[in-house]
């Protein structure tokens, strides 16, 4: 990866900066390249399903499941 220099916003070099000031300017770049990339759009759509929903069907079937397996055991 090639380093790249992150400017202030009055035009110094914030590497020759305080160390904060120069993670403060990264956190900025990465917020506005984050902010062009994200698709607002698909984050309205009332179709979508939250990231975790999987979570929901494998809770519910697990039940039976270690249900089966101790009633092979102990059955």
């Amino acid at each position: 990866m090639g380093q790249t220099t992150v400017r202030h916003l009055h035009g110094e070099d914030a590497s020759r900066s305080s160390p904060l000031e120069y993670w403060l300017a990264q956190e900025r770049m990465v917020n506005t390249i984050h902010d062009r990339l994200s698709d607002p759009v698909a984050e309205q759509e009332p179709g979508n399903m939250p990231g975790g929903w999987w979570l929901l069907p494998v809770m519910a079937l697990a039940i039976p499941t270690w249900g089966l397996i101790l009633w092979l055991i102990f059955g």
